[in-house]
């Protein structure tokens, strides 16, 4: 089975490193601004924009790249690791419970915290 985000959510598509050929062959197509793309060692971009979001996060709240989104996009919501977990829905697609949804909350922002 194959875990398919909420319509219309968004929600998790925070700032990731973007792959250095997919960021140069979709800037075009980025929806917001990277206030201050880092460009990492190996060249890899890590677009930070001042809301948070992924600059790729169109307006309805679908990915300008979803065909070429990196890896860790991919994986999101499947992984057994919970910080690459959606709160919101489990892998098999059932609603999580509130506790459960606040755990997995709570893991993510202290990942993002240790950052």
């Amino acid at each position: 089975m194959s875990f398919e985000c909420l319509e219309d959510c968004g929600k998790c598509c925070g700032v990731v490193v973007i792959p250095a050929e997919t960021w140069a062959s979709h800037l075009h197509v980025a929806f917001r601004l990277a206030d201050q793309p880092r460009i990492l060692s190996n060249g890899d971009v890590f677009p930070v924009t001042t809301d948070g979001k992924c600059c790729f996060l169109g307006m309805t709240k679908t990915c300008t790249i979803y065909a070429d989104r990196p890896r860790v996009c991919r994986e999101f919501g499947e992984s057994r690791d919970e910080a690459l977990q959606c709160p919101f829905l489990k892998p098999n697609g059932y609603n999580r419970s509130p506790a459960s949804r606040r755990r997995i909350e709570r893991i993510q922002q202290r990942r993002m915290n240790q950052r």
